[in-house]
């Protein structure tokens, strides 16, 4: 998923809501996050190191 020129990739999902992380985790240590709710609502979590 791309969001605000950024990559995540799929982490998990639960009753609907789906957790990303940012694609450079293992690479560069970037703590950021997504949530993206069933409502279609996107949480950012954690500011990319990347």
């Amino acid at each position: 998923m791309e969001h605000k020129n950024f990559t995540y990739s799929v982490k998990s999902r639960y009753n609907g809501t789906v957790y990303y992380i940012c694609s450079h985790f293992r690479s560069a240590s970037c703590p950021a996050r997504l949530i993206v709710k069933s409502s279609g609502s996107i949480e950012e979590v954690g500011e990319h190191a990347c």
